[in-house]
Formats: structure tokens, C-alpha cells, sequence
């Protein structure tokens, strides 16, 4: 674990809007969404560390995310069949090469280009809004699993590979199309998330399939999480981080994330970013 204690010049202190902290499944009826910039009983004011003093020791293993660069080069397209013939490819290379894995494969991505300045999460047509609450794009619990599995449009050679396999994980990576000055990624060490605090939120696709994810709650009335962010973080600086793997006696199996509100950013144009998913196969047992 880092040093809670090593605070920076670039360090904020920023709204997350948790959930109660009492270990209850959010069901579908029940669910209420939570909107960046608009908090509650249970938002919580917590330090946001600069990453970049850090970035060197957080790996995805053990702290599930990962920071790296890429090579200078112009990425930025509306073309959705560039980014999935260029883009997708690069992102299985660096993906493989962080993790080790044998088959890594990008199954889509979001772009999230609001054209106006958006504080309560209201669509936009040219892209989606940033999340305003911290989460884990998937949950752990196995029927829960099985339907993300069935509802994810895979290749049949690549569905295959869940049974065949003796580790998957799903796995993002998030990058700004421009500097993001605004309303940043912001991701908690996950060596200092209980496991009490995450929370189980069902969801039933439009197919009918039932799948979860977790929402994140905060029960100590001290600040455990660990969150950090890039400020101004660069369109080749690109953080990867876990989703779900069935690998899991290191605590980065899972990443909570959200994003940010920074102080004084209100009247800046609103963050334009990409993220991409993936699914990582291995054949070979990990140490």
C-alpha cells in the first residue's frame, strides 16, 4: 500500500458520490442513477492523489490499474470502422504486452464527446456522458458473470475460449481524445478497498439476460480509498485497469472508478474521451 500521507501540490480534494454502506444488492426496481456534480447523504468529500509521483509502483495486479504511454501519434477520429480496424489493434498489443496475456480481444468502446457542458448525466448526441458514481464495470458473483458472458456480441472463437482457458479477465483502457482539464478519471488503489464496499447492482439487459456490476460504498468514517487521477492527463497517456478476472489472490482483480469534478473547471469545454473493453485469455497457469 502507498503512503496515504504522501501528498502533492496537484493533490484534490473532490466529491464521490458512494452509496450507503450497508452491504444490501441494488436491484433493478430500486436502482437510482447518480449524476456527476449532484451529491447526497452519502457523497463523500475525499483527497484525489496526483498520480504521477505513484505511477510507476501501481500495477494492475495488485492495485488494478495500470498507467503507460503511448507513441506520439494522431488518434483522434469520428471513424468508428478506423478505430475498430487501427485502434482495437494497437490496444490488444499493449494490452498483451502489460499483462502476458495469449489471446487479448476488444469487443467495443466508448466515446464520450458532450458538446455542452453536462452536470446531470443528460444524453448527449455526440457521445456519452462521464459516470457519476464510483463503480466496477462487472461483478463476481458467478450467475451473474455467466449472463455478461452471454450477452457480450463475441465471436464464437473467442466464447470458446471461457471454458478452454485457465484465466480470463475483461479489461479496460481509457485515454482523453484532448487534454483533459476537466472532469478527470479518477481510480482508488484496490489494496485499500474492503471488500465490504463494494455492492452488488443487478441489472437485466433489454435481451432479458441478468447481469451485475458493483457500486461502491464507504464505510469507515476515515478515508480508506485511495483515489488517484492525471491532471491534464495527455491524448497518449492512457490507464488501463480491471474489470473482473478469475485470478484472485491479488486485491487488483477489480478496479473502482468514477469521474471527477475539479475545482474551478465549470466554464471549461467538456472532456472528450475514448475507452475501450477487452477480454484477456491465458493457456498457461500464472505464478
Amino acid at each position: 500500500m502507498l503512503n496515504a500521507q504522501d501528498n502533492g501540490p496537484r493533490d484534490v480534494f473532490a466529491d464521490i458520490n458512494y452509496f450507503a454502506a450497508d452491504g444490501q444488492v441494488r436491484e433493478v426496481a430500486s436502482w437510482r442513477k447518480r449524476y456527476l456534480g449532484v451529491g447526497d447523504e452519502h457523497t463523500r468529500k475525499m483527497r484525489v492523489h496526483d498520480v504521477r509521483p505513484f505511477a510507476d509502483h501501481l500495477t494492475l495486479d495488485k492495485n488494478g490499474f495500470q498507467f503507460t504511454k503511448l507513441s506520439p501519434k494522431n488518434r483522434d477520429t469520428d471513424d468508428d470502422a478506423l478505430i475498430q480496424t487501427e485502434y482495437y489493434k494497437e490496444v490488444e498489443e499493449l494490452v498483451k504486452n502489460m499483462t502476458g496475456a495469449d489471446v487479448v480481444y476488444v469487443f467495443n468502446h466508448a466515446t464520450r464527446r458532450a458538446s455542452t457542458n453536462i452536470i446531470q448525466g443528460v444524453p448527449d448526441e455526440k457521445g456519452q456522458v462521464p459516470s457519476g458514481h464510483p463503480h466496477v464495470d462487472y461483478c463476481g458473483v458467478p450467475e451473474l458473470m455467466e449472463g455478461t458472458k452471454k450477452e457480450l456480441s463475441l465471436p464464437e472463437e473467442i466464447k470458446t475460449l471461457f471454458d478452454s482457458s485457465l484465466r480470463f479477465s475483461f479489461i479496460n483502457a481509457w485515454r482523453p481524445i484532448q487534454t483533459a482539464k476537466r472532469d478527470p478519471l479518477a481510480l482508488a488503489d484496490a489494496m485499500t478497498v474492503p471488500d465490504s464496499d463494494y455492492l452488488v447492482r443487478a441489472r437485466t439487459f433489454p435481451s432479458g439476460i441478468n447481469a451485475g456490476n458493483y457500486v461502491m460504498s464507504h464505510g469507515s468514517q476515515e478515508q480508506k480509498h485511495q483515489w488517484y487521477y492525471m491532471p491534464e492527463m495527455q491524448p497518449n497517456d492512457m490507464v488501463v485497469f480491471n474489470g473482473y478476472d478469475t485470478k484472485q489472490d491479488w486485491p487488483g482483480w477489480r478496479c473502482p472508478h468514477t469521474a471527477i469534478v475539479l475545482p474551478d473547471t465549470e466554464s471549461l469545454p467538456p472532456r472528450q474521451s475514448i475507452e475501450c473493453r477487452a477480454v484477456c485469455f491465458w493457456n498457461k497457469s500464472q505464478s
